[in-house]
């Protein structure tokens, strides 16, 4: 085998091939060679975390009970990475140049000093070409005043910005007018609370003077009564509308045909909104308007989890005719990569729906959501046949939900069809199962990514892992995510972008 070596092809080709890398492996490329080593250090350094504190919800890091204390263990690790990151910020203008991204992390009150406080706000000063600033921690640990002023340094470059929502009220109006893209992230999963505290708080604050911004992206999104009520004017350049519907769908198709730009549509419904009546509004309105948007490319329905699982008749699965209406509006999303739909699919009803889905050529993410169906040989058989290698073996993440059982023999089902080899660009697998199987969850894990060559994240009934390939090129699981990973993971810390795009929608509730 011939020598890898950077002088093959100019560096401009070997740097687009590398940022296609995950971060793992741009970090490897350090370690091939000199050249390798300069062509990649920028990627790999662009986007730094400052962690302080821990994110622990279940309070697995409590020292009750124990000799030791492991919670004191980490934050002495963290704390000396953290002071590291900080000091060569400030002290090396080159390293401090190439950072194009910050993450911190604030978990702890008390570790929120201002001590912490005023380095963090000498390393931002330094950033004179940060990009993206995200900001998460508790609503009382939110960006002090100073690390907002801080950014005034990088403001004329700063175009994404996430923070906790009541942070919004202190930014300077020179930095909302410059940024593209603002998230409101919480500590909690996407409720109907939190989001209608966003929307109180983005009317107060972005849309309060009525002039138009410069955002196209804006999540989690508003929660209105109804699609009239969304500020369009203030925000003519959205190409990226995530809404949550409390009471009625009605007029969402004209609101849809006043963004003919929109490349990404999240809608998500609600209380009254979730009523069966409103349920057929919504698909007809989407019918009707997904044909005049033809630059869409991720398509996202999610009815409330709450109400999915109330029982009530009209939150049963989808009817024929309803069905009918979700595949004529497919039809029409040509482009469509991303498709994320909750309500439940009948077993009788699959068929259609997957012929409708098998139009979508360009399709790389899917989330199916069924009812009742066992997932078994025949099942994958079927999924197989209607998704063709020919147009979906670029299928790079999938998730399948089901109030049915996952079959005993999941490593001879997967062979037997031929899974991983049909889906053969697969990086990103989910499945999540209503009824509990007698065999352990590491097991099914490991019979799942079985004979996969590409697979780099597995999820099983809430729990996610990495997947690695041994010295033998077998898949084998990674410990489990923490639960840091699982509710704040972006991109980095995904197999894929389609991979990030399912989790944020898994994570709604």
């Amino acid at each position: 085998m011939p020598q890898l070596s950077s002088n093959r092809a100019p560096p401009e080709i070997w740097q687009e091939i590398i940022s296609h890398l995950p971060r793992a492996s741009i970090r490897t490329c350090r370690l091939v060679s000199q050249a390798f080593n300069g062509l990649s250090m920028g990627m790999a350094l662009s986007c730094i975390t400052i962690s302080l504190g821990i994110y622990d919800p279940t309070g697995a890091l409590n020292a009750d009970g124990l000799d030791w204390n492991p919670r004191a263990d980490v934050l002495e690790v963290q704390a000396y990475r953290t002071s590291a990151v900080l000091d060569r910020i400030t002290s090396e203008p080159s390293f401090a140049r190439g950072v194009k991204r910050l993450h911190v992390y604030v978990f702890d009150e008390g570790l929120a000093s201002t001590h912490w406080i005023h380095r963090l706000v000498a390393a931002i000063r330094s950033l004179s070409q940060l990009r993206c600033l995200v900001w998460i921690g508790g609503d009382a640990i939110l960006p002090r005043s100073q690390v907002i002023d801080a950014l005034q340094t990088c403001w004329p470059l700063l175009g994404e910005l996430s923070i906790p929502i009541s942070a919004l009220s202190i930014l300077p109006w020179p930095i909302i007018a410059r940024l593209h893209s603002i998230t409101a992230e919480s500590l909690s999963q996407y409720s109907s609370l939190y989001l209608e505290s966003v929307t109180h708080t983005l009317r107060a604050t972005l849309f309060r003077t009525g002039r138009p911004l410069n955002i196209h992206t804006l999540r989690p999104g508003l929660f209105c009564n109804a699609p009239a009520e969304f500020p369009l004017p203030c925000v003519p350049r959205l190409r990226h509308l995530d809404i949550t519907l409390t009471e009625s769908c009605r007029g969402l198709g004209n609101l849809l045909r006043g963004i003919p730009e929109l490349e990404s549509l999240s809608v998500a419904v609600s209380r009254e909104a979730a009523l069966r009546r409103n349920l057929t509004r919504l698909l007809v309105e989407l019918s009707s308007a997904i044909r005049d948007l033809p630059q869409l490319t991720a398509l996202g329905i999610h009815v409330h989890r709450h109400m999915v699982h109330q029982g009530h008749s009209n939150d049963g699965p989808l009817s024929t005719t309803e069905v009918a209406r979700l595949c004529d509006a497919l039809r029409c999303c040509s482009r469509l990569h991303r498709l994320y739909f909750n309500l439940r699919i009948t077993s009788e009803h699959l068929p259609t729906y997957l012929s409708a889905i098998a139009q979508l050529r360009c399709l790389d993410t899917l989330h199916l959501a069924l009812e009742g169906q066992r997932l078994d040989a025949a099942f994958f058989a079927l999924l197989r046949r209607h998704l063709p290698g020919s147009t979906h073996s670029r299928l790079v993440a999938l998730s399948l939900s089901t109030t049915g059982t996952l079959t005993v023999r999941v490593k001879s089902t997967f062979r037997t069809v031929t899974f991983h080899k049909h889906f053969k660009c697969l990086r990103f697998i989910q499945i999540e199962v209503d009824v509990t199987r007698r065999r352990g969850r590491d097991a099914v894990v490991r019979d799942m990514i079985r004979d996969a060559k590409n697979l780099e994240a597995v999820g099983y009934n809430g729990n996610f892992y990495d997947v690695r390939r041994n010295r033998k090129g077998v898949s084998v699981a990674q410990g489990p995510w923490s639960a840091r990973k699982v509710r704040f993971g972006g991109i980095e810390d995904c197999a894929d972008e389609g991979c990030d795009w399912l989790m944020r929608h898994l994570a709604f509730v």
